[in-house]
């Protein structure tokens, strides 16, 4: 009996190990300009398109399995990721992005904070608004993008509208802002937050005040 037992947890354990080996190894990142994209997945192929302007903050974790190799998992916490917020609703968090089986994370870590830097930066055409009491509007703008990034909903926008009044396709407009086009359709349905620096940027080549760019509701 405690034979058959044994035996049977042994497998297990070997099935387990056997994922749990093929799954780490499954993952792959790339980092680009604006994004990062993370593959994964043994049976069923993932991909995740994260935007620096939406990483909140970066963790490097080192749990059991971790340590039973000598490997790290960086986790990456996202604002308005639905992932995120349904996680959050069951109780518990589950980060948008996450890269297993790192030998050297530190290294992921200061290339993402870089990008994230960079992304987070203020243009130098936002500052005297910013400490301006009497700019009503881009309090407004502030205020409503903050509140969808806690509660992870969509933003409503009038970049579509916007861009055709300009006589501008998406691409062009993808273009001449300097981002994806898969960026410009995200944020034209509102499925993240852009930073202020691409906010700033898009209004500019629209030509109307960043305020412009969302229905404040």
């Amino acid at each position: 009996m405690f034979i058959i037992v044994y035996g049977v947890s042994g497998v297990i354990i070997l099935i387990v190990y056997i994922y749990n080996s093929a799954y780490v190894r499954s993952f792959t990142y790339k980092i680009s300009e604006n994004h990062i994209i993370i593959k994964h997945g043994v049976f069923t192929r993932i991909v995740a398109t994260i935007p620096y302007s939406r990483i909140q903050n970066i963790n490097i974790v080192n749990g059991v399995f971790d340590r039973m190799f000598k490997i790290f998992t960086v986790k990456i916490e996202t604002a308005g990721s639905t992932a995120a917020a349904a996680s959050a609703q069951k109780g518990y968090v589950r980060p948008e992005g996450y890269i297993p089986g790192l030998k050297v994370p530190y290294i992921i870590e200061k290339k993402i904070t870089e990008m994230m830097t960079k992304f987070s930066a203020v243009p130098s055409g936002l500052e005297d608004k910013i400490f301006k009491p009497e700019e009503l509007a881009f309090d407004n703008f502030i205020s409503y993008i903050l509140s969808k990034m806690r509660e992870g909903e969509k933003l409503k926008t009038f970049i579509t509208e916007l861009r055709e009044k300009a006589n501008l396709s998406a691409a062009d407009l993808a273009e001449k802002v300097g981002v994806p086009l898969q960026t410009i359709n995200y944020l034209a349905e509102g499925r993240y937050n852009p930073s202020l620096a691409l906010a700033y940027k898009i209004a500019e080549i629209l030509q109307c005040k960043i305020e412009d760019l969302f229905k404040l509701v």
